[in-house]
Parts: C-alpha cells; structure tokens; sequence
C-alpha cells in the first residue's frame, strides 16, 4: 500500500513497450518508437544509473522497424512482435550469442484481417506462443508451429468486446521453466 519506492531505477532506456527477463536474469527492453530492442545484464540491474546497453539489436535493421511485444520460450528463444506489421520474428540463445549482425532464425507472417496491430506476447506452460492484438485480438499459435519461418493459421482465435487498446498480457502463476 502507499507509494513503495523502487530499489533500482534504470534510466536512459527511451520508450519502452514491453521489458521480458533471459534465463540469465537479464532485461530486455523494446522501444518500438527507435525500433530498438535491448538487453541490460544482470549485474547492471543491481545499482540505479543509466548503464550502456549489453546488447542492442535494431535500428539498423530492415525487418520488423517498430518492435513492441518481447518473450523468451523456455529453449532461451527471443520472440519479437512488430507494433506496425504482423509479424513474430525469434532469435535462438546462439544467434543472440554470435557477434555481428542478427538476422531472425524463424519469420512468422500472420494473417492481417486477424491483427491490426500485433501488441503483446506470453508463452503458456505448454510452450504455445499467445499473441495479443492491439485491438483486442488474442491468438496462440501452437508450440509445433514456432519451428519454422512461414504463415502458421492460429489454433486459437478470440476477440475481446469493446476493448480499444490491449497491449500486453501474462499467464499467472508463472509457468514453470520460463522467464520473465
């Protein structure tokens, strides 16, 4: 109750849309407005400051320009959705690792008369990947269909009535063997 104040206060960190957390402990930040996703190490998250991103994926790149939705499947995968296109794009633990330019590992185009805007991602205890949809839109596309680059149909379709704006959602309690 009241007003608690944070214990770390990472500043400097743009606009961020989504933040997930790596096996690691990492953070990992999304600003879909400089088209950037970052990653701070666990040890720069122990002190408030500004600390210079471990890692920095984006800005240059020509594929998904606006980065919004962020999560990690158990197996340590990157999943990035694209706030402006209808897109999820993941990078394996060893295209994270690489030095260099990343390029996705797996390209998934979803159907766009299903998403206006792809928002917000979360992966159940099953390994699924739920997708949500800035208008009220949520998709789950079935672990199986994660494997590789194509245009997956969802397994699950819903809509959510009268919602303008969804941005974001999170299974509670946590699933096991994932990381926020």
């Amino acid at each position: 109750t009241g007003f608690p104040v944070p214990g770390v206060v990472i500043s400097g960190v743009g606009h961020p849309a989504s933040i997930a957390f790596d096996a690691s402990g990492a953070l990992w930040v999304s600003d879909s407005r400089a088209g950037t996703v970052v990653k701070y190490a666990s040890t720069q998250l122990t002190t408030s400051g500004s600390p210079a991103p471990a890692l920095s994926l984006g800005a240059t790149w020509t594929f998904l320009p606006n980065p919004s939705g962020i999560a990690f499947d158990a197996e340590g995968t990157l999943w990035m959705a694209g706030s402006q296109q209808n897109e999820i794009v993941g990078f394996t633990s060893e295209t994270l690792a690489r030095a260099g330019k990343k390029v996705p590992d797996v390209v998934l185009a979803l159907a766009q008369s299903f998403f206006l805007v792809s928002a917000g991602l979360s992966f159940d205890g099953d390994g699924n990947l739920w997708i949500m949809g800035g208008a009220g839109t949520i998709a789950k596309l079935d672990q199986s269909q994660l494997a590789a680059s194509g245009s997956p149909v969802p397994s699950v379709q819903l809509r959510l009535s009268g919602q303008a704006l969804c941005w974001n959602m999170a299974f509670w309690p946590r699933p096991a063997g994932l990381s926020f």
